[in-house]
């Protein structure tokens, strides 16, 4: 006990630092005015991303595929450092939040095998140390039947089988991802139960309104774009959310169109851009999974604000420093078809929230 104590301090002085390094709005602000990209690797250099960038494979020339397997890179190392440095019971839960990155590795594999094209090393995500699964073993892949003998000794090889069927019968990428999904949450929930009684509920709580916002993405695209009956959506949605009680989901299903199904959310469903939005026709799915991100790390933040320490200050930070470096990515991205600030403001979920 004292020594799990002693590491919970350490894990909340270490925390609590790389919170503080955490971008805001001006970070934002300064980046989207880099004109080159060759600004935005030394503007990241004054960064906590500096020695990512400068130890990326010796780099003589900067391109935005080495910003991004740098910024990536030092994401990675703060998961390792806090799986080095929590108590064992919160390790496994971060542990857990890094394999997502596998199985999203599963799904981004699929139009590879399909289009019979060799994977792209840069599209995918390496875990380094704490992977089940060798990217070389990955990278190998041409068949379905070769993938399914990579996952054969692993965790994920029951869930493939599951989406893999599926797959078969919708010849849907979508719904093979959702069926990965529900996989991974299981997990994930799962990893929460060895946790003490007051960190499972603050733990829950976080990955109950990550549940509900995929749980409402998924709601829209089934019932919209799939024209699925309510029986199979039903099925098909994650359980364990916090804010979407089942009879919420089997009344947002009674509306036509993107603006009727959100005007059934309830009204204690804490979407920051609710009141604001006024969902028009003009508004799709992308846009509100869009919105639905920013809800989210809004969430995290007010999770971070909050005292004494706890496990889902851990999570809620691990969380928005994800958004964060797919924030800078998309930055990156859009200088190369040398989009405006004003353009690319939209999409980025941490821009002015906090």
């Amino acid at each position: 006990m004292i020594i799990n104590a002693a590491r919970y301090s350490f894990s909340n002085s270490l925390i609590r630092g790389m919170i503080g390094e955490l971008f805001t709005k001006k970070n934002y602000d300064e980046l989207l005015c880099a004109k080159s990209i060759n600004e935005i690797y030394h503007y990241l250099c004054n960064t906590s991303y500096k020695e990512s960038l400068l130890n990326g494979d010796n780099i003589t020339t900067v391109t935005i595929s080495s910003i991004e397997i740098a910024v990536i890179d030092h994401m990675i190392e703060i998961f390792e450092k806090l799986i080095r440095f929590t108590p064992n019971k919160v390790k496994n839960v971060i542990l857990i939040l890094l394999r997502e990155y596998e199985v999203e590795n599963i799904k981004i594999l699929i139009p590879y095998i399909v289009r019979g094209e060799i994977p792209q090393k840069e599209d995918f995500m390496d875990i380094h140390r704490c992977s089940i699964i060798k990217m070389k073993d990955l990278l190998s892949v041409a068949q379905f039947s070769e993938l399914n003998e990579v996952l054969k000794k692993t965790d994920y090889y029951e869930a493939f089988q599951h989406a893999y069927k599926s797959y078969i019968l919708t010849k849907s990428q979508f719904i093979f991802d959702t069926q990965m999904d529900i996989y991974y949450y299981k997990m994930l929930c799962n990893s929460l139960k060895g946790l003490g009684v007051t960190d499972r509920q603050r733990a829950e709580e976080l990955i109950g309104f990550r549940i509900d916002l995929l749980n409402l993405a998924w709601l829209c695209r089934l019932k919209l774009n799939f024209h699925m009956p309510e029986e199979e959506i039903l099925s098909l949605l994650l359980p364990g959310g916090k804010f979407l009680r089942n009879e919420d989901v089997k009344r947002l299903l009674k509306g036509n169109d993107l603006k009727a199904i959100l005007e059934f959310l309830p009204s204690c469903f804490p979407w920051k851009c609710a009141s604001d939005l006024q969902p028009s026709k003009k508004f799709n799915i992308t846009q509100l999974e869009n919105e639905l991100d920013k809800s989210f790390n809004v969430y995290c933040w007010q999770i971070l604000n909050g005292m004494p320490f706890h496990i889902g200050i851990v999570m809620a930070y691990l969380f928005l420093k994800q958004s964060e470096v797919r924030n800078i990515n998309i930055i990156l991205n859009a200088k190369r078809y040398q989009l405006s600030a004003k353009e690319i403001i939209p999409y980025l979920t941490l821009y002015d929230v906090k």
